[in-house]
């Protein structure tokens, strides 16, 4: 199977949350220039003061800033394996040969993060892995880390303001918050054994402290420039800064703000790191890493297919499909409906196979290369010429488009690549659109126009009114969920493979629900640039005839395992 490993061709945008390979490997993702609100507010502040007994809080003041440039980052943490191709040697103690060998004993500890590393030991990984690809690798300032960990949030947490152990690795017999105890693993997991980010980033809380750029100075905050902060200066202590968090420590050691300290030579149990790439030149290619078995897919792997699409791997799992009644009743008021959202009853789903699905919905250009055609209104061709003129709109999501049209792209896509494609299951795409949570959008109960698109003159919730573009944008241009997965809220509404039914959910088998009893109408999810922000929640369910099309339906494709 291809790996995603080329950089952008001269002149392409960097799409956020694309991810090449190098030469030995590693996965790096890349993180698209901004702003954030970096340190914590006041209550965060106190709620650690008052789980931790110290007051080490007090230097996460609050202010924002930008950082100027985009840069790739490991979507890991630097692994066994990759220290010792790079170094010869693994100093782990959790390791076959290190110290805390009988912890381990009978694991694979390849894919464990490596630790007992000192500042000093990852700075001469990052210079001989330059020398070794032609590429510089460096650590991450501490803003970059900050910024890249949040990935567009405001909480304690990327995931919100308490932490569990379903989504971290962390001493579990502690909390924070209202948070609740869990498991106290007492080791590193492998890397990637919890969700990732919007950013496509894993392991950002917990398992190992994360060594940065910068010297460590408490007060910095106070006297930090805005844009592309670094601590140059060694100051008294000569400490530099530790981000994340570990296994062997509190749950709100592992918050995006929490700064930590160690002397550049100290090495733990607990401290690894993980790479920055700055932007690749125009043109310029990481190299190519070996193409991996199909079997035993790493949850997050993104792989490329001759037409250039993107999938990324969804692992199996389980899911409460469907809504609360709050939500369903916020639904109807928001949206001055009846009660369509009877029809999103709450029940668990279990996925039983992994899939590959499209990072983003198929576009313009990948469709026309299959069908030899493109019939969306939003092109240069098209009925809606005059709303994208000037636009090249190769990497619009094709629309004008039916459940016939889109079934017939997945038949020939199949014949071209020798693998099945074929449209998502309605449990399938609600599960990949979830990406492990539990609210009314994959980033929580409200949604703006900074997150996807839609008809920002109506709101959800508390949610504030926005931008009404009135068109689809570019596939991306958006952040991903924690899957990887763009544009999963609005931009395009999205074929299912499944017919329609209001009642399925009352009927529907547990695992691996699919309706193909045939009906009037097949499903449609995701909502578009013209829906009600309601009509974009991961639970919405909605239907047309298989022969409709619109200038708001579109597609995206799962390609099954064997």
């Amino acid at each position: 199977m291809p790996s995603q490993c080329s950089a952008p061709k001269k002149n392409e945008p960097i799409t956020p949350g694309k991810v090449i390979s190098n030469a030995i490997g590693m996965k790096l993702g890349y993180i698209p220039p901004g702003t954030l609100t970096m340190g914590s507010p006041p209550g965060e502040h106190e709620q650690y003061k008052k789980d931790n007994t110290d007051d080490f809080a007090a230097q996460e003041i609050q202010h924002e800033v930008s950082i100027t440039k985009g840069f790739y980052m490991g979507a890991y943490a630097v692994t066994q394996e990759e220290y010792e191709t790079v170094m010869g040697k693994n100093p782990s103690f959790f390791s076959a040969a290190g110290i805390g060998k009988d912890k381990v004993a009978g694991l694979n500890t390849r894919r464990f993060p490596v630790e007992w590393v000192s500042w000093d030991d990852a700075t001469l990984f990052c210079k001989k892995l330059s020398q070794k690809e032609g590429i510089n690798y460096r650590l991450p300032t501490e803003a970059e880390w900050e910024y890249a960990c949040r990935a567009g949030t405001k909480t304690a947490f990327y995931f919100g303001d308490t932490i569990s152990t379903d989504q971290a690795n962390y001493a579990g017999d502690r909390v924070y918050g209202n948070g609740k105890k869990g498991v106290n693993r007492e080791r590193p997991t492998p890397v990637g054994s919890f969700p990732a980010n919007a950013f496509g980033l894993y392991d950002m809380h917990g398992n190992v402290w994360q060594w940065c750029q910068d010297w460590y100075d408490r007060d910095y905050y106070q006297e930090a420039p805005r844009s592309d902060p670094v601590n140059e200066t060694a100051g008294k202590l000569r400490f530099r800064v530790l981000r994340g968090g570990s296994w062997h420590n509190l749950p709100g050691d592992a918050r995006s703000a929490c700064r930590f300290l160690a002397t550049p030579v100290l090495r733990n149990w607990n401290y690894g790191f993980r790479v920055v790439v700055s932007s690749l030149p125009p043109g310029e290619k990481a190299k190519s890493a070996p193409a991996q078995s199909e079997k035993n897919e790493p949850s997050g792997k993104v792989i490329t297919n001759s037409i250039g699409m993107k999938l990324v791997y969804i692992p199996p799992g389980r899911f409460v499909m469907g809504s609360p009644r709050s939500e369903q009743e916020q639904y109807k008021k928001d949206s001055r409906v009846g009660d369509w959202a009877a029809q999103e009853i709450q029940h668990e789903v279990a996925i039983t196979k992994g899939f590959y699905m499209g990072v983003y919905a198929v576009t313009q250009e990948e469709y026309e290369i299959v069908t030899g055609k493109n019939p969306s209104w939003f092109s240069a061709t098209g009925s809606g010429k005059e709303n994208v003129a000037g636009l090249n709109t190769r990497r619009f999501p094709v629309e004008t488009v039916s459940w016939n049209d889109a079934t017939e792209f997945c038949r020939k896509l199949s014949q071209k690549e020798g693998k099945t494609y074929r449209l998502p299951t309605e449990a399938e795409w609600e599960y990949a659109c979830r990406a492990g949570t539990k609210t009314a959008f994959s980033f929580g109960d409200t949604i703006s126009t900074d997150q996807a698109n839609y008809n920002g003159n109506a709101v959800f919730g508390s949610g504030r009114k926005g931008v009404y573009r009135e068109r689809p944008m570019p596939v991306g241009s958006f952040p991903a969920n924690a899957f990887g997965l763009c544009d999963m809220h609005g931009n395009v509404n999205q074929w299912c493979q499944d017919w329609y039914d209001f009642h399925y959910y009352r009927k529907s088998p547990r695992n691996d629900p699919v309706n193909e009893t045939g009906s009037e109408m097949r499903v449609l999810r995701s909502g578009s640039w013209g829906s009600y922000p309601g009509i974009c929640r991961s639970a919405h369910r909605s239907g047309s005839t298989p022969d409709y099309r619109n200038n708001t339906i579109g597609f995206r494709v799962v390609m099954s395992l064997p």
